[in-house]
């Protein structure tokens, strides 16, 4: 439902249906709601979204927990199966799922359960690259590279301490590892070479 003047007859008569409900002393006397949803505010008529009478709900994308309940729930009666097909175990799909939704996390499940795909930490990866250059309409660009740590020359220290962040993620411990890194140094001096390399040693998409 964009502005009036890109669209048809159609919609600038449900806006103003949608307007008058909001508002509509019928309505309101019998705690009547009307609910739309969107995929983005700004697919909607402004005029609607900045309406007094209308309150704007987010619906958050499921966080760890709820991820975990929905998989144990799906998997119920058949983790067996799972676990015949899948190199990555279930908290190993939990700790690398996050930005997914609970019908993208059922289609990696059927996959593994209906159509017996192996689930390696490289094909979750990759799933889950897709997964989100599909919902970004081409927005994002994922960094894909072969490179590993073993290809930087120097940097002793930092190799190392990014070797141990790898080993962490592939090892389901994100209670040792930081919140980001800052990686400083003038220009030159391999900064994002040495992050790329670090994408490609743990497998991760880099954005």
């Amino acid at each position: 439902m964009a502005e009036a003047s890109m669209t048809s007859t159609e919609d600038r008569r449900a806006l103003v249906f949608l307007q008058r409900w909001s508002h509509d002393p019928l309505f309101l006397r019998n705690d009547f709601t009307t609910c739309l949803i969107a995929e983005n505010l700004s697919d909607l008529n402004q005029r609607l979204v900045q309406s007094p009478w209308v309150v704007e709900i987010e619906l958050k994308r499921p966080q760890s927990a709820e991820r975990r309940s929905f998989v144990d729930w799906y998997l119920e009666g058949r983790t067996d199966a799972f676990t015949r097909h899948a190199s990555v175990s279930v908290d190993q799909m939990m700790q690398n799922s996050a930005g997914l939704n609970l019908i993208q996390l059922r289609t990696i499940l059927a996959d593994v359960l209906e159509n017996r795909i192996e689930l390696t930490y490289e094909v979750l990866s990759e799933l889950k690259k897709e997964m989100i250059e599909e919902a970004a309409y081409g927005l994002l660009e994922f960094v894909e590279t072969d490179y590993t740590l073993d290809m930087v020359a120097g940097h002793r220290e930092a190799k190392q301490h990014l070797r141990d962040a790898a080993r962490a993620l592939r090892n389901n411990r994100p209670d040792v590892m930081p919140m980001g890194y800052l990686v400083s140094g003038p220009v030159g001096t391999g900064k994002t070479f040495l992050i790329t390399c670090f994408a490609g040693e743990i497998g991760i998409p880099m954005v």
